[in-house]
């Protein structure tokens, strides 16, 4: 099969959709598949992500040049929505009759949406409904984000497929639970649809005896001053910490070092207020975080037990 899979960006700071899109692209080439990768940004041809020698072609240039150059491809796979690249791809693929697979990356949860909400809004009547409506295939990580695609009523097929990722080999091993001093991790982009202000407010009302609270990940917008607030506002100074974005070896050590490997989950179904936890529909941000504060006590004292 000739795939061609796109995303915003494959440089190391972008975070979690470049390293999971590449390393997407490197398992379909290792299967035998011919694969084209594209950024918006122009990062494909220069991503470390991808070691040298890969069997991936690193396109480069607009999108139609991309596309030519490739050539006639099975199946194009963008990754994300709204952005003007998303709808070329949508509009190139509809005049190709190419089929198309798109992976909404959590950018239809609720959380989500309340993001910028007006641009939304009117991107969605312009271009956005319309190019979900049309594509082959919506690719959702989780049972989850599936229930919420499927309340859209797109009528397209939805496929749950979890983003594949490398285990440190540090992981693999029995971890110690009986330790006094744990840790837990928040890996990802500081950025307000992640709702750090939120889990800084369900931390504080917890405050877990023995925890400590790494963020790790890059500063998106100025968004980390905001949340750096709300932890000098908390008291929680000598319990949270920011340890920057972590790319390779270092962010193996950080996820070996956490003793919380459950957190994430448990973060992302309390964060939304309405996605996966009925109970708190409706609610807002702040009896948002004391729902939220429920769940993370809960899961923090599971961890515990081991």
């Amino acid at each position: 099969m000739k795939v061609f899979l796109a995303g915003t960006s494959l440089a190391g700071p972008y975070g979690g959709p470049a390293v999971s899109v590449s390393r997407l692209a490197l398992s379909l080439s290792d299967l035998g598949h011919e694969v084209g990768l594209w950024a918006a940004d122009q990062s494909a041809p220069h991503t470390p992500l991808l070691p040298p020698g890969a069997a991936v072609r690193r396109l480069a240039g607009p999108a139609a040049q991309a596309l030519n150059s490739f050539g006639r491809p099975d199946v194009i796979h963008y990754n994300g929505i709204w952005l003007s690249h998303n709808h070329r791809l949508a509009a190139l693929a509809a005049r190709r009759a190419i089929p198309r697979i798109v992976s909404t990356r959590g950018m239809l949860e609720p959380w989500a949406m309340t993001h910028k909400r007006w641009k939304k809004r009117l991107a969605w009547r312009l271009y956005q409904s319309r190019d979900l409506k049309q594509a082959r295939c919506h690719h959702a990580t989780s049972q989850n984000e599936a229930r919420n695609l499927t309340a859209f009523r797109f009528g397209v097929p939805i496929e749950v497929v979890p983003n594949g990722v490398d285990v440190p080999q540090g992981c693999i091993r029995e971890r110690d639970c009986t330790s006094e001093n744990k840790t837990a991790l928040f890996l990802g982009r500081i950025y307000p649809v992640k709702g750090l202000p939120m889990l800084i407010e369900a931390w504080n009302r917890v405050r877990p005896r023995g925890w400590q609270l790494r963020i790790a990940g890059a500063d998106e917008g100025g968004h980390k001053a905001e949340v750096e607030q709300a932890v000098l506002a908390s008291g929680l100074c000598e319990v949270v910490s920011f340890v920057g974005p972590v790319h390779g070896a270092t962010k193996e050590w950080e996820t070996v070092a956490c003793g919380s490997s459950r957190l994430a989950e448990s973060f992302r179904k309390f964060r939304d207020g309405g996605s996966g936890s009925p109970g708190t529909r409706g609610l807002g941000s702040h009896n948002k975080a004391h729902a939220m504060a429920d769940g993370l006590g809960a899961r923090l004292r599971l961890v515990r037990r081991g």
